[in-house]
């Protein structure tokens, strides 16, 4: 009976040593050569394409320490260029799988380049067995990576690290950014907990910052949406230096990201007599009263515009005073207070392009008007030019007298004539978007308006700063 009880457990152990073994990866094509060179500590290979693109160098070993970090490089050539997907996982128990929540210890995407490179590294426990454990490096183009890839386009290769004691004592730190925004910068502010073994410094690569003690150390400054990578210096031994990470601020948000902080408009006669200029870079989502038009998706910016004598006003956005071609906006208007905002209306494309345009009427006069501006989707940054307007029918500083305009209803061409030079001659549609502009500098003028279709216009005419505003009517 105990033989057979024997023999029976050294047929149990010979078939587990038979089926414990690693998945072997089987990806049916590559771009390219796929991975072309992995290099991580002692741990320089540079490889051609393999069979079934998958190439076990399990035989090759490098050193790595217990609670310290790895640094590494993968490079790729992907023929015609195309991202591939990237890990690493360790297998720190040694169960022959990666299935374990911390051994995926790296995950990154190459740039689409023919040629490219990623490089990083990735953290060993403090509790991680000494000895020997298997990494294995994928990337991918065609689906989420696993670490026993079977499908196309695919690249694997298998290595070992030996988990060992380090030697020094590295230093420590935790970190947090600070923004400048008068100045567009950032600083990322260092606090050293510990000293480690070593007289640790802290260096961006150019600069490098002193650390006499424990406690805060204020790197940079740095320029706003400048990414830079901090490493915690031991001082004596290279091995304990602690990539501490990337730092970035892109911006600060707008002044007027928020209903309370509206940037007051300032009421023309057409869009371009004051146009502002706006930003939704690092813009946040607003809690006020949602919006009937489609395409919120938070990043909103705010304006507040006061309702002229005429109880009217035109919201348009456009190009900024650059000329800088702006973003796909839409538009909403609300009355009442900031917190218990009540909907007006909105409006996604009714301007040129994708720029918003929107008018209302009966206004209470002097009353403000709340205007939130957004990006359709909220996924495109940059900047946006918006005016408010009215178009006045007239005005009572004018010499109405003497002043004549014929005819009217008007097929081709509008005479103009007064006592006095008329400066210059402007043209809007009933949205107040200017058709026509001249200057005159005489008392007399014909306009030729032929090239205008049928409809309704204002005429601007002014003379020594005084405006006069009349309506016409365009006819075949």
């Amino acid at each position: 009976m105990k033989t057979k009880f024997l023999l029976f457990l050294s047929l149990f152990i010979i078939s587990f040593q038979i089926k414990a073994q690693y998945c072997t990866p089987n990806p049916t094509s590559v771009d390219g050569t796929g991975i072309t060179n992995v290099t991580m500590g002692t741990i320089n290979n540079t490889t051609v394409a393999e069979t079934d693109n998958y190439g076990d160098y399990s035989s090759q070993i490098t050193d790595v320490n217990q609670g310290l970090q790895t640094s590494f490089s993968i490079s790729y050539d992907t023929g015609a260029g195309y991202t591939y997907e990237t890990k690493i996982w360790i297998d720190w128990n040694n169960d022959f799988d990666f299935d374990d929540t911390d051994e995926e210890v790296y995950s990154g995407t190459t740039d689409g380049n023919s040629l490219t490179t990623l490089s990083g590294f990735f953290a060993v426990p403090a509790s991680a067995v000494l000895g020997n454990h298997r990494l294995r490096v994928g990337g991918q183009d065609n689906g989420p990576v696993t670490p026993c890839y079977n499908d196309s386009y695919g690249t694997f290769e298998d290595y070992t690290i030996n988990v060992v004691i380090p030697t020094c004592a590295p230093p420590a730190a935790t970190t947090s950014v600070t923004p400048n925004c008068t100045s567009s910068q950032y600083f990322v502010e260092v606090n050293v907990t510990n000293l480690g073994s070593g007289t640790p410094s802290i260096t961006d690569g150019t600069t490098t910052w002193p650390v006499t003690a424990t406690g805060n150390v204020q790197v940079g400054p740095f320029a706003f949406n400048t990414p830079t990578t901090l490493t915690l210096q031991h001082g004596n031994n290279a091995t304990c230096n602690v990539i501490m990470g990337t730092y970035n601020y892109v911006a600060c948000p707008p002044a007027n990201d928020d209903c309370a902080n509206a940037i007051l408009l300032t009421v023309g006669t057409t869009y371009n007599d004051y146009i502002t200029d706006g930003t939704n870079l690092e813009a946040s989502d607003s809690t006020e009263t949602i919006t009937t038009c489609n395409g919120l998706s938070g990043g909103d910016i705010w304006y507040k515009v006061i309702v002229p004598a005429s109880g009217s006003i035109t919201i348009e956005t456009g190009d900024t005073t650059t000329a800088q071609t702006g973003f796909d906006s839409v538009i909403a208007i609300y009355s009442g207070a900031c917190g218990s905002l009540t909907h007006i209306d909105c409006d996604d494309d009714s301007g040129p392009s994708s720029y918003s345009l929107k008018s209302v009427t009966n206004q209470t006069p002097g009353a403000t008007l709340y205007i939130r501006v957004f990006e359709y989707a909220n996924d495109v940054l940059g900047d946006i030019g918006i005016s408010a307007y009215d178009v006045p029918l007239s005005t009572t500083s004018f010499d109405n007298t003497n002043f004549s305009a014929y005819p009217n209803p008007v097929k081709d061409v509008l005479n103009l004539s007064y006592t006095s030079n008329i400066s210059k001659v402007a043209i809007c549609n009933l949205l107040g978007q200017e058709m026509f502009k001249k200057d005159i500098n005489a008392s007399q003028s014909q306009i030729d308006i032929s090239s205008l279709t049928n409809g309704a216009y204002f005429v601007k005419v002014e003379v020594d700063n005084l405006v006069k505003t009349i309506k016409i009517i365009k006819t075949n």
